[in-house]
């Protein structure tokens, strides 16, 4: 009896740190892999209509931060010339955190001085995240890259890969224009 609730915890948390230890060692394709099955969603419109003609010429948005838009992803899905993709907060957030153990504030981040403990942070993070997203971007076809703003530390990651083709990929606040 005791051994079953030992193993059942040991199997709810095994996922976790097979997760930071890919994470930390830059295993970015194999955890970008598991992001293109598992996490990152496409966005339906709400009439459930979808053309079963292939748009080629759609733009495809990938959607940081995704459940705070207030109805902008659908807007974008129910124009028909795009393909969104969402990502949520939580899962940005596993990224980051694998790395900065504690909460970090969007100005300690910001501000952080140089060889100071969220200033390594922001090192690894920032080389961990320009092999994701390079891995991500060989997986899945993205034209563009939108967040709803600059408040939250998991959305400042992101915009800091230099791997990022300015001319392949743009990166927009939800008050840009597209």
């Amino acid at each position: 009896m005791i051994n079953n609730k030992i193993i059942r915890k040991l199997l709810l948390f095994m996922p976790k740190i097979i997760m930071y230890w890919l994470i930390m060692n830059n295993c970015t394709l194999v955890v970008a892999l598991f992001y293109k099955a598992f996490i990152i969603k496409e966005k339906e419109s709400k009439s459930g209509n979808k053309s079963i003609i292939k748009n080629y010429d759609e733009i495809t948005i990938l959607a940081l931060n995704a459940d705070k838009f207030r109805g902008d992803l659908e807007c974008l899905v129910e124009a028909g010339n795009f393909k969104v993709l969402t990502l949520g907060n939580m899962w940005q957030t596993i990224l980051m955190y694998a790395f900065a153990r504690t909460k970090v504030g969007v100005t300690e981040y910001v501000n952080a001085e140089a060889g100071s403990i969220i200033d390594k942070w922001k090192n690894k993070i920032n080389i961990f995240f320009e092999g994701f997203i390079s891995a991500l971007l060989k997986l899945i076809k993205i034209d563009c890259v939108i967040t709803v703003n600059y408040r939250y530390v998991e959305d400042l990651i992101d915009q800091n890969c230099k791997v990022v083709d300015k001319t392949k990929l743009r990166l927009l606040k939800s008050n840009d224009n597209l």
